[in-house]
């Protein structure tokens, strides 16, 4: 039945009632809120284990890079650097190295890189050292005096000094006569010369020895390197890629491998 003209209505009966919805959008939010507040003490452990396991393989990555590096070092240390063999193994380092850092700890393995590093640069100090007596022997003057009068007592060597086209690493060159050859100038023939190289059999008697470093500079000198005191971790022998080879023992006679005929 229609309203009748001036009938009062009250307006709220006219107002949807949505308090259904609000409470379920409460319920679910508080729902959610303890969710979060139950597992949020995990996901804190999960990133927690994930970052101490980053900080882990850092470590480790390190330990092993250094302990490859310095293996003579690593074993005095502890370090199983070697195969059962006795040859130098980069897995068993790799597996020394983790045990090493889970033994000292995220903070003790801190306090134990300065320390590592350390040992690494006093002994590329004490190299550097023996090389820098090498080189200062190589120049020594009354050497290179020696080894000009040497030369000077040979009739197809003599020394020269070098040029940007002909040096061999010193400020002179060694040179040797070209038997038969001859540099024609104002009608006059001259022996003509050729350079000797570090590794020439006539340069054996110079290279390498007090004075030499005038003609051949550093050339073919073996360079030190930072090594820790104690016997030198043996590397097993490389086979060529392909090389099936078997190559038989020094002692079995090649021409009678079984043994038939003994002598």
């Amino acid at each position: 039945m229609a309203f009748q003209t001036g009938t009062k209505v009250d307006p709220r009966l006219m107002m949807a009632d949505y308090s259904g919805f609000a409470k379920a959008a409460e319920i679910e939010a508080q729902g959610m809120k303890n969710f979060a507040e139950s597992i949020g003490g995990g996901i804190a452990k999960f990133a927690k284990k994930k970052e101490q396991k980053k900080k882990e393989e850092t470590g480790v990555a390190f330990a092993t890079e250094w302990a490859t590096n310095n293996p003579e070092m690593a074993q005095a240390m502890g370090f199983d650097v070697t195969d059962d063999d006795g040859f130098f193994d980069v897995t068993n380092i790799e597996k020394s190295a983790r045990e090493f850092y889970k033994t000292v700890g995220d903070d003790g393995f801190k306090s134990v890189i300065p320390q590592l590093l350390a040992l690494g640069v006093k002994s590329d100090s004490a190299a550097a050292q023996r090389n820098k007596q090498t080189i200062e022997e190589l120049k020594d003057l009354e050497g290179f005096r020696k080894i000009t009068g040497y030369v000077d007592g040979l009739d197809d060597l003599r020394i020269m000094p070098s040029t940007a086209e002909n040096s061999t690493g010193g400020s002179f060159v060694l040179e040797r006569k070209i038997p038969g050859a001859f540099n024609l100038k104002e009608g006059v023939r001259f022996p003509k010369y050729e350079v000797v190289q570090y590794d020439d059999p006539e340069a054996a008697m110079i290279a390498g020895r007090p004075g030499s470093y005038s003609i051949f500079g550093s050339t073919g000198v073996q360079m030190a390197e930072g090594q820790f005191p104690g016997a030198t971790i043996p590397r097993r022998p490389e086979v060529p890629v392909g090389d099936t080879s078997n190559p038989v023992p020094p002692t079995v006679d090649p021409n009678d491998p079984g043994g038939l005929f003994p002598n």
